[in-house]
């Protein structure tokens, strides 16, 4: 195999896997990063609700059924609504990040997000899903703080 043959295989399979339409100009290792960031602002983001579900429920399997309830719900809901503010807000969940190149894209494209910039929607994704673990970890404190056995 010649050296030409190799650069055009190895361009194929970069056209192929569509890595050269993300909107910055970064190496693959920075995206990872920026990808790993807000996956684990999800995850956070999950487990905060299920502990502040777990710390209402009364058995172990209603807070199982509750908090996967509530993880699923956003996603369902995107089959509803297509467009529109709603559809913009349950973006802000962690379940619509599991497509991660559609998110992605989401993030990037101009107009079909909050703000026109690709950071500036990253970092207000990352920044309301840590909001909410720590509301509801406050939440949690609070209903745990009052709680008293019968």
């Amino acid at each position: 195999m010649t050296h030409a043959a190799g650069i055009r295989i190895f361009r194929r399979i970069y056209l192929a896997m569509e890595l050269f339409e993300f909107p910055l100009n970064w190496n693959h290792l920075q995206v990872y990063g920026l990808i790993l960031v807000l996956q684990l602002a999800g995850i956070l983001f999950t487990v905060g609700i299920t502990l502040f579900i777990s710390s209402l429920a009364r058995s172990p399997m209603s807070a199982l059924a509750l908090s996967l309830g509530c993880y699923l719900l956003p996603q369902l809901l995107l089959q509803v609504f297509n467009s529109g503010l709603l559809n913009r807000l349950l973006y802000l969940f962690p379940i619509t990040h599991l497509d991660i190149r559609k998110a992605l894209l989401i993030l990037s494209s101009k107009g079909t997000f909050f703000l026109p910039s690709f950071m500036q929607n990253t970092i207000l994704i990352i920044t309301v899903l840590l909001l909410g673990r720590g509301i509801s970890n406050f939440l949690c404190f609070k209903h745990m703080k009052a709680w008293r056995f019968n």
